[in-house]
């Protein structure tokens, strides 16, 4: 079952009524039969199920042990995290089994988390199986995330909800939001993308620069797509799921963008990779060998990028086994941020010099240009199928010189994309910028960004508002990409 199908909203639709309609105190029993039946609508084989039930009985022994303090609580810990890593790497990138489990590395950091959470003291969780499997098995975040942590989700997860009319309805204009995103800018940036990286020989120089960006507009389309899908239908039940974009393409570092994007994963990797990596015993040793031997702004540098550079391999080995994501998706943006920190200092002393303010708003577009390239360009590897392809490709991007290619039109219907669709995605591309502006104009406000945009639609006289939501959903009827012929259900991240 597909998030973008009517077989989903009629699902959804159906659980939202039969979870108000039932006690509070057992709203979180719905919850679970809901994620079964859509489990058992969605997979094809048995072994998503298996490997989610193993998951669940190994993180509900873990935290009985650690609520009982058991001596042996420490030993099972560890026995379940690395059971998890092992299962993830066996079935994920080794491919044991002939069907990779749905979702498997998502619910698996999530469990990894829960566990470290406990066994830390952050979280009290739950011994019982049944809300265990339904923690780590949510069914809204099972195929895309985010992945989510026990504060704030774990709590609103098993708290009763009173139903809420403006809650229900934002949770749907969410999703009508995502839904556009997912079937009218996503599919036809893809026809682009696609065309100039089938043809190597044609489109060279600044073709490839084109295709990296606008595959970058592409993945946020879908991805970012995806999650208001599923934060919206969280949302109808009340249940917050965090945030995973942050208006990332206002970012103006690489971390900047880090943190704005896939937020759940970096946040994921900061609080079990990280910072256990810089506490470590080696890493502490070893930073006192450097502040000995060099000082202390030295061995500051060397014990930060080591802790780094396990994040970002761990980043990329996630997204793949392949070299090509270790690299593209992990090393790549390593040395990114490397660069751009040691280049801190010269760029302040060379602004100081030159008198130019950092906070104006053609410097702020300049940083922000810069980072899209970068990450434009670093996530060739993560497009293209194999390690060589991408290198030979990055090689292309820099064959030609033809900055005339910026400004060819002609081209673009070339690639097979009418003008019509070409219109469709300069307006779709418009509209995002519109609300990724007005949502970094909310920042700071009293209220939640991810709600600003949406409060201030409802305040308009009831006519406006409904106008407005039904013509973005004639748009998306009209104009968006589905039926015979188009799979609505290859989310660029739902591989994962």
């Amino acid at each position: 079952m597909i998030l973008t199908s009517p077989d989903f909203y009629v699902f959804l639709a159906i659980s939202i009524i039969l979870y108000y309609i039932v006690p509070k105190k057992i709203q979180w029993i719905v919850l679970l039969i809901s994620g079964i039946v859509w489990f058992a609508l969605s997979v094809s084989n048995l072994w998503s199920a298996g490997y989610v039930l193993l998951t669940t009985i190994l993180v509900s022994f873990s935290v009985y042990l650690i609520k009982k303090s058991s001596k042996a609580a420490k030993a099972v810990v560890v026995i379940t995290v690395l059971t998890n890593v092992l299962l993830l790497v066996l079935l994920r990138y080794i491919a044991l089994l002939p069907a990779v489990p749905i979702g498997i590395s998502y619910y698996t950091l999530v469990a990894i988390g829960y566990v470290l959470d406990n066994y830390w003291g952050v979280a009290k969780g739950s011994a019982n199986p049944a809300k265990n499997l339904l923690y780590i098995s949510y069914y809204p975040f099972m195929t895309s995330g985010p992945i989510a942590r026990y504060e704030g989700y774990g709590t609103s997860l098993f708290e009763g909800h009173s139903f809420s009319y403006e809650r229900l309805c934002f949770g749907a204009q969410r999703i009508l939001f995502g839904v556009f995103k997912k079937l009218c800018i996503a599919p036809r940036a893809a026809v682009i993308v696609d065309t100039i990286y089938a043809d190597p020989e044609k489109y060279r120089g600044f073709y490839v620069w084109i295709a990296a960006t606008i595959f970058m507009l592409q993945l946020y389309a879908d991805f970012s797509g995806c999650m208001d899908i599923i934060l919206g239908a969280s949302e109808c039940y009340g249940v917050k799921l965090p945030e995973n974009f942050k208006s990332p393409f206002a970012a103006r570092t690489v971390q900047e963008y880090w943190q704005k994007w896939h937020v759940t994963l970096g946040a994921w990797h900061k609080n079990y990779i990280l910072y256990p990596v810089m506490k470590s015993k080696l890493m502490v040793s070893l930073g006192d060998f450097a502040k000995k031997h060099f000082g202390k702004k030295t061995s500051r540098k060397v014990t930060s990028y080591i802790s780094m550079l396990a994040v970002w391999l761990c980043i990329g080995f996630w997204h793949g086994g392949a070299v090509k994501y270790v690299i593209g998706n992990g090393i790549w943006f390593w040395l990114c941020i490397i660069l751009e920190r040691e280049l801190r200092p010269l760029r302040e002393k060379l602004f100081k010099k030159m008198n130019i303010n950092e906070e104006l708003i053609s410097v702020k577009m300049l940083d922000s240009l810069k980072v899209l390239l970068l990450v434009s360009f670093g996530n060739i590897f993560f497009r293209l199928p194999s390690f060589r392809l991408a290198l030979a490709e990055m090689g292309n991007a820099f064959s030609v010189w033809n900055p005339w290619a910026l400004f060819d039109v002609n081209a673009v219907t070339e690639m097979g994309l009418s003008t019509a669709d070409l219109n469709i995605l300069i307006f779709g591309l418009a509209v995002l910028i519109i609300v990724g502006s007005l949502k970094n104009r909310a920042a700071g406000k009293d209220s939640e960004d991810r709600f600003y945009l949406r409060k201030a639609v409802s305040r308009q006289i009831l006519p406006a508002r409904w106008l407005l939501w039904l013509l973005l959903l004639a748009f998306v009827i009209i104009f968006g990409k589905y039926g015979p012929g188009y799979d609505a259900a290859a989310f660029i991240y739902e591989g994962f």
